[in-house]
């Protein structure tokens, strides 16, 4: 099921944006699930986790250089 949301998402943002990385992308995008999953603090652009207080960033755009 996770997965089945891992490729839509990555089909989705494919459509918008080439991305060189695939392998990255999916990787970024399990983890702004995983964290997501938790109501996380928001700080800019980064997602604070709630359960170790470490910044995880989800810069998308940075995967398309």
């Amino acid at each position: 099921m996770l997965h089945r949301q891992i490729d839509f998402l990555t089909k989705s943002i494919n459509n918008f944006v080439h991305f060189r990385n695939v392998h990255l992308l999916r990787q970024q995008l399990l983890i702004s699930i995983f964290v997501l999953q938790w109501p996380p603090e928001i700080l800019d652009n980064r997602l604070l986790h709630p359960h170790n207080g470490r910044l995880i960033h989800l810069d998308l755009g940075a995967l398309s250089h």
